[in-house]
């Protein structure tokens, strides 16, 4: 018999084992209801309490349509937090909040934190086993939008070589033109 159910397919051996467990259960409630009729009185229930019914039926649709929809995104945010910082191996900052130290160095979120100084930085940036290291700032801005400091490496680094040149009409309306200079 062994040999035989290791012959079997592993689906199938997965179908059976299923059957088995719920087989206990089918035999009570037939031995239960033997001699009764329950389904004319559930389709009574049914139909007196229609509505009542598919509120239910519908309330549970958008709790599984809801709990669908954050979990998608919820991976949506993992993902591209994992694909915004894969560039960042290590930040170091000022003392403060990490959480904020990295929405800003990430995410160019505005905060309000100490800059390290220059004596830090070239410290950092001399350290053996550094290979890249760029400075960051943040803090400033001009008719609402963030500007951030940093070298012409690091912004090279995080999106590829600058273009020299003009930019497009359509593009220099959606910039302050002290920022094209």
């Amino acid at each position: 018999m062994p040999d035989l159910w290791a012959s079997l397919p592993a689906t199938l051996q997965d179908v059976l084992f299923a059957l088995a467990l719920i087989a206990p259960g089918l035999l009570a409630g037939a031995l239960v209801l033997h001699g009764l009729r329950p389904l004319p009185l559930v389709g009574a229930m049914l139909r007196r309490f229609a509505l009542v019914n598919a509120l239910f039926v519908a309330l549970i649709a958008v709790s599984v349509g809801l709990g669908v929809g954050l979990l998608a995104q919820e991976r949506g945010l993992r993902q591209g937090s994992a694909r915004a910082a894969e560039k960042f191996d290590l930040i170091v900052a000022a003392p403060g909040s990490e959480v904020t130290v990295m929405l800003a160095a990430v995410y160019l979120q505005p905060s309000d934190m100490a800059l390290v100084t220059g004596a830090q930085y070239a410290e950092i940036a001399g350290a053996e086993g550094v290979a890249f290291a760029a400075p960051i700032a943040f803090g400033d801005s001009f008719q609402g939008a963030p500007v951030v400091g940093t070298t012409v490496d690091f912004v090279s680094h995080l999106a590829g070589p600058l273009a020299e040149g003009g930019c497009s009409a359509r593009r220099a309306r959606r910039w302050p033109a002290p920022l094209l200079r």
